[in-house]
Parts: C-alpha cells; structure tokens; sequence
C-alpha cells in the first residue's frame, strides 16, 4: 500500500475501510487523523464521489464480489474493517474475506444475533456502535465520574470479566503524602493504578515510591463492583485505616 520509496513509520498501519456510511466515514477520519493509511471502498458512487478524495485511497468496488476484493488485493491490508449495515450484505462479505485468507477483520454488528453468526463464520472481533455507546452513557451516569469500559471483544459476555478505566482526582486529604505500595486498598478492590496527572505531566509507570499529593488526578483500572468504593476511597475520605 506503500508509495514507491516509501517507509512505513512504526505505528503506521494499512486500513481499508468497507461501506463508506457515516460510521465508516467516522472510523476512517479518525483514522486519518492518526496519519494512517487509509482505503475505503463503496459501490455508490454518490457517496464515494462525496467523501472519497479525503482519504488516501477510495475505490468504487462490490465487496459482495470476490474478484472484487481479489483486484483490490484486501489481503495485503493490516486490518479491514466492515462498516455495512445490512446483515445478509455484512456476512457475505466477511465470508468473502475470510476465504480470500484476510487476518484481521474488524466488523459492525447489527445486533446480537448478527454478531454470534460473524463469530461462528470466524470473525472474533464484532462490535455494536450504539448498544456499546448507551451501555458506556450508562455507567458514567451511575458512577458520576469520567468511566469508560474496557472491551476485549466479543467473546467477553459477563459482566464479570469487564474491565473499566477511571479517572478521579485525590481529594481525601488522608491520601496526600502516601506512596504508592502503601496503597493496600487497591488490591482489596482489585484495583491498578495505571497513571498519575500532575500538573503538566503524566506519571506512567506509577513507581511503588511515588506519592499522592493534593489536586492529583488517578487513572485506575478495575471491575465495576468496586468503582463506588475507590470513588468514597478517593473523593470523601472514607479510607478506614488505609492500610
């Protein structure tokens, strides 16, 4: 996918993009805006002539046919994502990919349904936009705080095995001064901490001798049944003996 000369920066990757709806205009902008390589391909012209020319590479090809995505050489993409709406469209052309041997398939589902069948046709990463994006809406409501959802996928179907990123600042004075390895609460809520902001700059790793001071704000990774727990730890002082 590269220019003659050219030289793939590290973190520089090849996308290609079917169904250029707005989801996929929006995946592929984003994309863009990391300096990826991005191709996208749609058989209407109306939408190809539109948003077309503001990615690296459009082409006005049937990903329904195999010759189609074989004259494209989808193949050879690090990852191809599949932005289609229809559900009979969607699975043909996974299947599609899947026989022509592409690796990484990245998928919108429609529903539930939709998704257990991309996943017996091979497919293990699938994804449902607005079902994630209300699910994500909801916990930040209950939890009153900056709260995103860790997802690994599909196959993650309890809410057990989910993992949830939280930033809060340090404001139970109790927590000033302390280090970091003094932090046993952490580990009684199953808790990491990923990172601290202070100020102008970010402490990533957290080393065991770092210690909390006032207007700090914490990155913690955990389960979402100890998240009302670390926010009172955190926030309100309730810390017991802060062992």
């Amino acid at each position: 996918m590269l220019g003659i000369g050219g030289k793939k920066q590290e973190l520089e990757k090849d996308y290609c993009i079917i169904g250029l709806n707005e989801f996929g205009y929006a995946i592929g902008k984003i994309l863009m805006g990391e300096e990826q390589n991005v191709t996208v391909i749609e058989k209407d012209t109306e939408l190809l002539n539109r948003w077309g020319t503001e990615f690296t590479n459009s082409s006005n090809y049937d990903a329904m046919q195999v010759k189609d995505l074989q004259d494209l050489g989808v193949q050879d993409f690090d990852y191809v994502i599949v932005c289609i709406d229809d559900i009979e469209e969607s699975i043909s052309i996974c299947s599609n990919l899947k026989e022509l041997g592409v690796e990484n398939i990245l998928a919108r589902a429609k529903n539930k349904l939709h998704q257990k069948v991309l996943k017996l046709i091979g497919v293990d990463h699938s994804f449902i936009p607005e079902f994630d994006i209300v699910k994500d809406l909801v916990y930040q409501t209950m939890f009153g705080l900056k709260v995103d959802r860790l997802s690994f996928g599909a196959s993650s179907n309890s809410p057990s095995e989910e993992l949830f990123s939280i930033r809060m600042e340090v404001e139970n004075p109790q927590l000033w001064g302390r280090t970091a390895a003094s932090l046993s609460f952490l580990r009684e809520n199953e808790a990491t901490l990923v990172s601290i902001k202070r100020v102008a700059q970010i402490l990533i790793p957290v080393l065991p001798e770092e210690t909390l001071k006032e207007g700090d704000i914490v990155l913690l990774v955990s389960r979402k049944e100890h998240i009302s727990n670390l926010k009172n730890l955190f926030e309100y002082g309730a810390t017991k003996d802060n062992n």
